[in-house]
């Protein structure tokens, strides 16, 4: 019912008695809900497929004129990272709203990311407390060493989204090389991460992503792609490594 530290627990069973100590945590009500994005527009040129049971949304007027293909297909809304609570109680609100505005992307984010780094330092008030700290390292040292593409969107309403919150079917990346001398882009089956690999040292933004329309509501008289994005590229190989010929 509420919190306390160090707290005993006595467990009996016939004549056998123990101990335990136990700290109880109980939340502050109401709770603090935090959303990235809590006014959600349309997104302007990202049309994605409903389903055949399901009302498309109205299409915005300088669109009425344009061919039948694509019909099938609705205007994408903003999505945003929401915690729920793991109750059925409401021990917290946050108004959330939806608007028929339409924005635009205004910037697709790339980053590599050739490993993690994890910190754990204790707290500088309660040294109960442990902050852990994880760092991406963008910077490639071996040759043949793989990194992820990690993309983000910046939208004209001044938000930032991570492209992986968005459904994979609603939109299709392509991703090469603009130096196949530094890196080169290889297929990954088993991940839904963008792979790249190592061939030689350079740097510079030599990662390329396109973002296009997925492709049952790309129309012909409108260019599909959504957005365009180059990613730098860092390769120092460490000493002692020799770039293979």
């Amino acid at each position: 019912m509420k919190s306390k530290v160090d707290t005993i627990v006595n467990f009996t069973h016939q004549h056998f008695t123990s101990q335990v100590e136990v700290t109880v945590w109980a939340p502050r009500l109401p709770l603090q809900i935090e959303i990235s994005d809590t006014e959600l527009s349309q997104i302007k040129g990202w049309r994605i497929p409903v389903a055949s049971n399901r009302r498309p949304t109205r299409e915005s007027e300088d669109e009425e004129d344009e061919e039948k293909k694509g019909r099938g297909c609705s205007l994408q809304y903003q999505h945003a990272l929401v915690l729920s609570p793991l109750s059925d109680s409401i021990l917290a609100e946050k108004t959330v709203i939806v608007l028929d505005d339409h924005i635009t992307i205004m910037e697709l984010g790339v980053q590599l990311v050739a490993g993690l780094s994890l910190s754990l330092q204790p707290h500088r008030v309660d040294r109960r407390v442990i902050v852990s700290t994880v760092a991406a390292q963008d910077v490639l040292q071996a040759p043949q060493q793989e990194a992820i593409v990690s993309s983000w969107i910046l939208f004209s309403d001044g938000s930032v989204t991570p492209l992986d919150i968005y459904d994979p079917k609603d939109f299709s990346i392509t991703v090469s090389s603009l130096d196949e001398m530094v890196v080169s882009v290889q297929p990954n089956m088993q991940s839904q991460w963008l792979v790249v690999v190592v061939e030689g040292e350079g740097q510079g933004p030599l990662i390329k992503l396109e973002m296009m329309i997925s492709e049952p509501c790309q129309k012909t008289k409108r260019k599909s792609v959504l957005a365009v994005g180059k990613g730098s590229v860092k390769v120092r190989f460490a000493p002692g490594i020799e770039e293979e010929h």
